[in-house]
């Protein structure tokens, strides 16, 4: 049985066009993607370019700051009131726009399509809007045998992070975890990954997961196993998918991945991370007897030619 798996760069379509065409004509079971459908900034933009400049920087200078923590007074609640609306606004009408493009490629190829949020996502809006897939939040989708299980890209399970004053988004309301910055509040590493590790087996996602005994786990985030978070110049690009990370390590199963935008294909600690770029997309061949994975070709996009794909290499 095969399967494809993309991640798309921030509605560009070009991995999810590609994707589903060359899954057409290998005739795979399900496609697979992994997260970064919608990105806000182009929205932002869009209002932002249409101000006053200094009143525009003044304004990315203070979301910069609320989104350390720091609160705006009444007096800038009030003057930035319109603009934050208007940027809402934008927001929500693109998404719209983008999450139609998305159900039209699905609807157009009929494949069965899987996916998990990314980190920009605006969920209410993608899931109006993009209903030719199957959302595999805390959820277990059965292809043929082969169990996959999936999660979007919030921390919502875990309490001690459930705090708006984190959220790195000013939409989507969906609190997302910011090591650093518990980090920085004078919490070591250790002791903070111990703490959620902890939490994290008493939820009922955790839970239901690992009960399904799935075969493969797909998640936005890379799980901090191995340098699977890292840049391909080793700096750190994120924090860790900690519930993604904690559930591989339970069950020694695969785990798809995108967010960094840079391909990588690893296995560490018994654990294989399968990792989605940019402009590639990955064709998984799953044994149909053993429910492992045989091998992975990674296909890179012919640039200009959305649809089509040529072969870069094969890794075991």
């Amino acid at each position: 049985m095969k399967l494809v798996q993309y991640s798309d760069n921030h509605q560009r379509f070009g991995a999810a066009k590609a994707a589903h065409a060359h899954a057409k004509a290998i005739g795979a079971a399900a496609i697979i993607g992994s997260g970064d459908f919608f990105e806000e900034t182009h929205s932002k933009m869009k209002v932002l370019k249409g101000i006053e400049r200094a009143v525009a920087q003044e304004y990315v200078q203070l979301e910069r700051a609320k989104m350390q923590g720091q609160q705006m007074s009444p007096e800038q609640e009030a003057k930035f009131k319109p603009i934050h609306k208007k940027i809402r606004d934008q927001i929500e009408k693109d998404a719209v726009d983008v999450y139609r493009a998305y159900n039209a490629i699905s609807a157009h190829y009929g494949i069965k399509t899987l996916v998990v949020m990314g980190n920009h996502e605006i969920a209410p809006v993608m899931k109006k809007e993009w209903k030719n897939v199957t959302y595999l939040n805390e959820q277990t989708a059965n292809i043929n045998g082969f169990k996959i299980a999936g999660l979007n890209n919030t921390f919502e399970v875990v309490p001690s992070f459930y705090d708006p004053k984190f959220s790195q988004g000013i939409v989507d309301d969906q609190p997302v975890s910011s090591l650093d910055q518990y980090l920085e509040q004078g919490m070591k590493k250790e002791e903070l990954m111990a703490q959620i590790a902890g939490e994290i087996k008493q939820q009922p996602a955790y839970q239901r997961i690992v009960s399904s005994k799935p075969n493969m786990l797909v998640y936005h985030n890379p799980p901090n196993i191995g340098g699977a978070t890292l840049l391909d110049n080793g700096q750190g690009n994120c924090e860790s998918g900690i519930l993604a990370e904690q559930i591989a390590r339970e069950l020694k199963i695969p785990v798809l991945c995108g967010h960094i935008h840079e391909p990588k294909l690893m296995q560490a600690d018994g654990i294989p991370i399968i990792r989605c770029g940019n402009e590639y997309l990955y064709e998984i061949e799953v044994n149909d007897r053993t429910k492992k994975i045989d091998y992975i070709t990674v296909y890179k996009l012919v640039p200009k030619r959305e649809q089509q794909a040529e072969p870069m290499r094969r890794a075991a």
